[in-house]
């Protein structure tokens, strides 16, 4: 009867992540991303930031450590718009 339906605490992280970048505080949206490994959302911040060469090396690391992750065709298309490269996106797509 002590039952409470609290959400994870990851979620609540990430909820906060997303309440802060929406209110434009990049930097600390950022680091709570980075904490929650939510490397999309993460290197989108640092885009925001204005650190693209940063969002790069994040998404292209992401993409060495887990080429067949379920993000791995987001993350496709997000370095092919930091790169301006269209043979991301059709690697997006054959993913």
């Amino acid at each position: 009867f002590f039952a409470a339906t609290l959400e994870p605490r990851w979620q609540v992280g990430a909820a906060l992540a997303r309440t802060l970048a929406a209110l434009g505080m990049y930097s600390q949206a950022k680091e709570l991303f980075e904490q929650l490994k939510l490397w999309e959302e993460m290197a989108e911040s640092l885009i925001m930031l204005g650190q693209r060469d940063r969002a790069k090396e994040i998404v292209r690391s992401r993409l060495a450590d887990a080429p067949a992750a379920a993000d791995a065709p987001t993350m496709w298309c997000m370095l092919g718009d930091l790169t301006k490269e269209s043979e991301h996106y059709a690697t997006a797509w054959k993913v």
